[in-house]
């Protein structure tokens, strides 16, 4: 994955370079706040790639204007946007719906955040998350290895995906996601329910309940307790 830097304050750009270099083995193909020279470099590479776009240039485009070329050329392309001013993207519609995340500049915690959006685009870019949509404004992504099981609810056709932090429905059929999913270790432990053995803490046998490392819980049938192995 390729990582590309629209900014034009070059003190932040730099500061953003240097801990995009700790995080990643990635090549930043573009660090610049020419507009020319954006696309030329960025022309050149092979691959997906990460967009860090400031939103408020000196020049005469911004982030989004960017970002609308981006997208139009680009359907693999990741954007996230660098602001101090959060006013500016929470009316624009062209966040609300195509771009990964938001970076605010000030951030206190500014590496952990760029270290987990680089972290949560690699798990894109390799196929190893959901989409969502939350809303017609809103999209998640979420990691596969952040489930913990996958329940179908009952007398519907949505699916209820219960991850380490906060849960999320969708629309779906579990035998179509074990298809993708048990490669990654996931297995049925009752006919509907699907879990992610990696982020199982224990076995209640008493009650016949699987607890997760987050402290959720779900239940298992004796039928498919062979599909645990070892957990104990």
């Amino acid at each position: 994955m390729n990582i590309a830097v629209y900014e034009d304050d070059r003190i932040f750009a730099d500061k953003l370079e240097k801990i995009i270099r700790i995080f990643t083995h990635s090549p930043t193909i573009s660090n610049t706040a020419n507009e020319k020279e954006f696309w030329e470099q960025t022309a050149k590479a092979t691959g997906p790639i990460l967009y860090f776009l400031d939103i408020v240039l000196a020049g005469t485009a911004s982030g989004f204007e960017a970002a609308q070329r981006i997208a139009e050329n680009d359907a693999n392309s990741l954007i996230v946007f660098l602001t101090n001013y959060p006013e500016k993207i929470i009316h624009n519609s062209f966040f609300k719906t195509k771009a990964f995340s938001v970076i605010y500049k000030s951030n206190p915690v500014l590496e952990e955040e760029i270290k987990e959006t680089i972290s949560l685009a690699v798990k894109v870019v390799q196929g190893k998350c959901f989409l969502i949509h939350v809303d017609k404004f809103q999209t998640l992504h979420v990691p596969y290895d952040s489930i913990c099981y996958i329940e179908a609810v009952k007398d519907s056709k949505t699916l209820c995906i219960h991850c380490l932090e906060g849960q999320y429905l969708i629309r779906g059929r579990l035998k179509s996601l074990y298809e993708i999913l048990a490669p990654l270790g996931f297995v049925f432990c009752h006919k509907s329910i699907l879990i992610n053995k990696t982020n199982i803490r224990t076995m209640d046998k008493a009650k016949k309940s699987l607890i997760f490392s987050n402290g959720a819980y779900c239940p298992y049938s004796f039928r498919m307790k062979g599909n645990l192995g070892d957990i104990r």
